[in-house]
């Protein structure tokens, strides 16, 4: 039975990011501090996620640039926690701007992608979903990033009711 992207990411995130061994302390530090795809691609455990993933029919071999993207991004999740977005939305005001936000989703590119997500990575101290999240930038398009607009405000907006209403 062939298991689809959030698992695969999911299940790479827990056995070579969050557990708590050499090899993955390791892993998770170089993909931290890469910042080229290049840099990224030189981490064994990254063609171990490729591999998983084309074994599912998801081969990133085609998109380098993606697959590095996605090894970095699960690097900078501590913490298994709500969907990205969500995260980004929480609070009075937002643990992530809405100006930071808005270029995030504006970027189209995984090279674009990069920076802006490994930054707001940290304004949310690494918590979140590895799952969904490798999901999301697997496929990073317009339906996703609409989503992810609906995740961001949605929590926004829900937060400022829960204040308006003092619950």
């Amino acid at each position: 039975m062939s298991q689809d992207v959030k698992t695969i990411c999911q299940s790479w995130w827990a056995h070579e990011i969050a557990a708590e061994t050499g090899l993955a302390r390791k892993t998770r530090a170089q993909l931290r501090r890469a910042d080229t795809q290049l840099k990224a691609l030189g981490v064994p455990a990254v063609h171990r996620l490729n591999a998983a993933l084309s074994a599912a029919g998801f081969d990133l071999h085609h998109d380098p640039e993606r697959l590095a993207l996605i090894a970095v991004a699960l690097a900078h999740i501590k913490e298994k926690g709500p969907k990205i977005a969500r995260a980004f939305g929480a609070g009075d005001p937002p643990a992530l701007s809405p100006i930071r936000f808005n270029a995030l989703i504006r970027a189209t590119t995984p090279k674009a992608v990069w920076r802006p997500l490994a930054r707001a990575m940290a304004v949310i101290k690494g918590v979140g979903n590895p799952g969904q999240l490798g999901y999301d930038l697997y496929y990073w398009n317009d339906k996703t990033r609409t989503r992810w607009c609906f995740d961001y405000y949605g929590e926004t907006i829900a937060n400022q009711k829960q204040l308006e209403t003092g619950t």
